[in-house]
Parts: C-alpha cells; structure tokens; sequence
C-alpha cells in the first residue's frame, strides 16, 4: 500500500472498499482482525492494478481525522451514533463484522459511506451539532445522578418503568446507573410532554417509597373532630409550615412532657 505504517483506520477502510467495491470476498472475520493487513496485502498482489483505485478511492472516501475528533469511545455516543449513521449511510454489513467494534466501527461507517468527503463533512458537522444539543437536555435527569442516592434512583426508575409502561421497558436489560438511564431515553425519543409527565411520575413514585420507609415506625388513625377545630389545625399548620400531622405530633409530644394543658381539664370544661 506504500506505507509500512500501521495505520488502523485505512486498513479497514481499503478492506472494505475491495470487499464492497472489487469484490474481494474477504472472511468477514478479517475487518479489524489480526488478518486484515495479511487480506490486504495478497489481494493486492493478485491485482496490482487496484492499487491505483486505493489511493484514489482514500482521498474520495475519508474525511480528514479532525472531522472525527469529537467522535469518542463513550458508550452513551456510541449508542445515539450507531443507529444514526447505520441508517444514514447504509451500514448495516459494517455492523455485522464480528471483529469491528466501538468507535472504529462508527468511523468505519462513515468512511466507506459512497459520499465524497465534501457531503461526509457537511454531514457530519449537522450530525455533531445535533449531539451538542441533545445532550444539553441532560438538565432534565440531573435528579438520576445525585452523587448520594443516584443510583438507588436509577435502579428504581428501572422497576418502576417495568411495572408501569411495560411497552417501553419490556426489552431492556435492568438499569443501574445514570449513564444506562439515559442511553435508554435516548433509544425511546419521547415527546417533550410525555417525557416530561413519565419523570415526574417516577419521582412521585420514589418520595412515596422514601416516605413509606421513614414511616415503618408510625401508625395511621383516623380522628373526627369538629370543624372549628379542624379551622384550628390547618392555621397552626399553615402559620408553622408543617402538615397536619406534624403540628399534633409536636403539640402531643410537649404536653406529656409539660403536662400544662391536661392536668386537672375536667374540672376546667
């Protein structure tokens, strides 16, 4: 090929293009395998002519490396590219190599992609822009990845979504932490609204469980008490921000201690 070089990214591109362009036929083992460059090298000698198509094909096919720059190994990227550029650029054979994975696979996609590198920049620069702005929504899940409780969070939004949206969450593998939660949102593209009302319903579904667990040592009764007194009780509640239930815990708790208000109260009604 004219360079002793290994250079990792051309080899799985010149093997791609003599497999889809000069019907080369290699084992689809080979792409990004140990044997790739040994492909390369004996198809080349079998047909020197093509050796001219290679070089020419490389200037036509692969963008510069800067173009690529933003494209990393995350696995969140990875997930919200693969889907995207397998349907755009048609690369579902490029997918099915066993031994091409991660961001070489992506950038293998692009690159034997049949657009010049003039359409593959202006492409991939809306591409990238559109990334940008999708993960500026991440504002929405913050609450997920609170240092102390996030993944308790996580894997509770995981039961939950089973329980409760079964369409959505009948495929997936259970979640366990924030960046699992958000790849998930990410396949599912919700619409605003709805996306908007499942994440609230989840927190609800949370403050409920927390709420039921801080509470194993209370019991509920139920009280009738006449309507003035009642009166009574929303103004000390509201006056004090507390709940009702709050505001006769407090006021029991102290009159035991002080027994100031119940002593002697038959002969005082």
């Amino acid at each position: 090929m004219g360079d002793t070089a290994v250079n990792h990214r051309l080899d799985i591109w010149a093997w791609l293009f003599f497999n889809k362009y000069r019907g080369a036929k290699f084992d689809c083992v080979g792409c990004g395998g140990g044997s790739m460059r040994r492909m390369i090298a004996e198809h080349l000698q079998k047909h020197p002519s093509q050796k001219e198509d290679l070089l020419e094909g490389k200037d036509w096919f692969m963008v510069p490396e800067g173009e690529l720059a933003w494209i990393t190994d995350e696995k969140r990227q990875y997930e919200w590219l693969f889907y995207k550029l397998r349907r755009m650029t048609d690369g579902g054979a490029v997918s099915l190599l066993p031994n091409l994975q991660g961001r070489s696979q992506l950038v293998a996609m692009i690159d034997i992609w049949g657009f010049n590198t003039e359409e593959k920049i202006r492409e991939l620069k809306s591409i990238k822009k559109d990334w940008i702005q999708h993960k500026r929504g991440d504002d929405r899940f913050k609450w997920f990845a609170d240092k102390a409780e996030g993944e308790k969070r996580c894997r509770f939004a995981s039961d939950w979504l089973r329980k409760n949206e079964p369409h959505l969450a009948w495929r997936i593998k259970p979640i366990e932490n924030y960046t699992e939660l958000l790849i998930f949102f990410d396949r599912e593209d919700l619409a605003q609204a709805e996306l908007k009302l499942l994440l609230m319903n989840i927190r609800r579904g949370w403050n409920r469980q927390v709420s039921r667990e801080r509470q194993t040592d209370k019991k509920q009764y139920n009280f009738i008490l006449p309507n003035k007194v009642v009166d009574l009780l929303d103004e000390l509640a509201e006056a004090h921000a507390l709940r009702r239930a709050q505001v006769l815990e407090l006021l029991i708790k102290k009159e035991h201690e002080q027994n100031v208000y119940l002593a002697g109260w038959e002969r005082r009604f």
